[in-house]
């Protein structure tokens, strides 16, 4: 009876052995590996569209404005089925939950979201630091105003600078850590979570204030930097004279007859004078007093008020612009007809203290050491006693000047007529003489009649001559040898357009023949802005740096 039982509980344990390996064991896995929401299913949205799928919740990121409520997504995931089903549109308004069931029954719940796509994308900071910038002894903050960043930066070179940006969105392009040039305008492109993008545009200028005048008869306050437009202020007529600031008050002349003077800060007026005649001529301030020559009549003004301390003819006729100078306690100026060629006046009373008579008076003087240097009709260049009159010599020369005033440099005189003339002062000798593009290329007059080829005040600034031309075209000259070393532009402009020149802190800035004013790197000639306004700028520029220094045109009498 034992055996057959024996073999019973074998063959049992055997059966069941054999059973329990054939029963499967059933998954436990639930889990989302893909959630994507193809733009074939979902017109409007990008192939790119920002999916984060983590522990028990998935983030989609869409562009602001996607109709949320209508959005098919394709779903992989592990286990045996997902609840809701996969390419099912769903109304994601409030949220949607995915339920994934495994083989065995258990379940896992995702809690889907979709968010807007982040917009921000500004640069909050933008500094030149030390630690970044050899050389520097303190940080330089940029002043950022919309999409344009200011760099107030003394002189330091531009040609390798590294910034330190703060910025939102995802990057910003240059990187922060690159190390860029500045010699020109550089914009940042920055990039927002949803790919839109922001572009600042980059100026590094020690100058801060530009103020123009303008043939379409409005008076232009531009940022220096940038040449965008701060204020603007309009007069009855075409403005040709060079402004002056003082005691931050822009005083200019219109030939709409009246002398302004505007808050240089707001442009609003602070008081105006009737001149009688159009006011070319640029203003003089000095020892409490505002010196302006509106034909025939020369005025001293108030500067606060306008009103008059002194007036008197100077017996011009023809003459319309005259650029004073005070030197020595003494009033300067050359009239092209008048009472003097050359004229010496008492400053508080406008009384004569000595005249030179002969021929006419063709550029504004200039006083050095005691020794005045002007030019007469007959192309004689001279120099005068400034205390007396008194001839110290009178030489030949090429050109005599047309209506400008003469600069000083590294111990030359310059004057600017057909040719640019350097001159040696102790003997008068001429050292150099550079021709325009318009007295070369186009002979002394266009189509029209106009002289072409006549340069304007020149300014001297380390070792360089600057001036413009009516031609159109602005020149950069050695001031020892008389050598270009770059001008303006490309074309000759048949329309006159007499630029001034005004040279601050390594730029400059000059009217041209396009109805504008353009500013230049002084080293490169390269064009940093150019600001267009609706006519013609004959004037120069005043600029105020970041330190309140005015910088004048050569035809101010401040110039010197």
């Amino acid at each position: 009876m034992r055996a057959p039982i024996t073999v019973i509980l074998t063959m049992l344990i055997f059966l069941t052995g054999c059973h329990k390996k054939d029963v499967p064991v059933l998954s436990s896995e639930k889990a989302i590996t893909a959630f994507l929401l193809p733009s074939s299913s979902n017109p409007g949205l990008p192939g790119n569209t920002s999916i984060v799928v983590s522990a028990d919740s998935i983030i989609i990121r869409v562009p602001k404005g996607t109709d949320i409520t209508h959005l098919t997504p394709t779903i992989k995931f592990n286990g045996v089925k997902i609840s809701p089903a996969s390419d099912r549109p769903q109304d994601f308004a409030n949220g949607v939950q995915y339920t994934v069931t495994a083989q065995d029954g258990s379940s896992h719940t995702y809690y889907v979201a979709v968010r807007s796509l982040n917009q921000t994308k500004s640069i909050l900071t933008f500094e030149l630091r030390p630690s970044e910038n050899p050389g520097l002894t303190e940080t330089i903050k940029s002043i950022i105003s919309n999409d344009t960043i200011i760099i107030p930066f003394g002189s330091i070179p531009l040609s390798s600078l590294r910034p330190h940006i703060i910025h939102t969105g995802v990057r910003i392009s240059p990187d922060s850590a690159e190390t860029e040039s500045f010699i020109r305008p550089l914009q940042y492109v920055v990039v927002a979570e949803d790919g839109t993008t922001a572009t600042y545009t980059v100026f590094a200028s020690a100058n801060a204030s530009l103020y123009v005048g303008s043939d379409d008869g409005y008076f232009y306050c531009l940022n220096a930097a940038s040449g965008g437009l701060r204020w603007k202020f309009a007069t009855g007529g075409a403005i040709r004279s060079s402004s002056t600031l003082s005691n931050n008050i822009v005083f200019f002349g219109s030939n709409d007859g009246w002398l302004y003077a505007l808050d240089a800060a707001t442009g609003t007026l602070k008081w105006k004078k009737s001149m009688q005649a159009a006011v070319p001529s640029c203003p003089l301030i000095s020892n409490g007093a505002l010196y302006i020559y509106a034909n025939p009549i020369m005025y001293a003004l108030d500067p606060a008020t306008g009103a008059v301390k002194w007036q008197r003819s100077t017996g011009g006729f023809y003459e319309t612009t005259v650029f004073p100078l005070i030197a020595n306690g003494i009033l300067y100026f050359a009239l092209f007809d008048g009472y003097h060629t050359v004229n010496a006046w008492d400053t508080a009373t406008g009384n004569d203290i000595w005249g030179y008579d002969s021929g006419i008076g063709r550029v504004a003087p200039l006083v050095i050491d005691g020794t005045l240097y002007a030019s007469d009709e007959f192309r004689k260049f001279i120099a005068l006693n400034a205390l007396t009159g008194a001839i110290i010599y009178t030489t030949g020369t090429v050109d005599y000047g047309t209506k400008t005033r003469l600069a000083t440099g590294d111990g030359h005189i310059f004057l600017g007529d057909t040719h640019l003339n350097g001159f040696d002062p102790p003997t008068g000798n001429m050292i150099w003489s550079f021709a325009s593009y318009g007295t070369t290329g186009m002979g002394y007059q266009d189509a029209s009649g106009i002289v072409v080829g006549l340069f304007s005040t020149p300014v001297f600034y380390k070792g360089v001559i600057y001036a413009g031309n009516n031609d159109g075209l602005t020149y950069a000259v050695d001031a020892a040898t008389g050598k270009l070393k770059w001008v303006s532009g490309n074309t000759i402009s048949e329309h006159a357009a007499a630029t001034i020149a005004t040279v601050a802190n390594d730029v400059v800035y000059a009217g041209n023949g396009d109805k504008g004013i353009t500013a230049f790197d002084a080293e490169s000639g390269t064009p940093k802005w150019t600001f267009l306004t609706q006519g013609l700028v004959y004037s120069g520029a005043c600029v105020v740096d970041w330190q309140n220094n005015a910088h004048t045109s050569g035809e101010s009498g401040n110039y010197n």
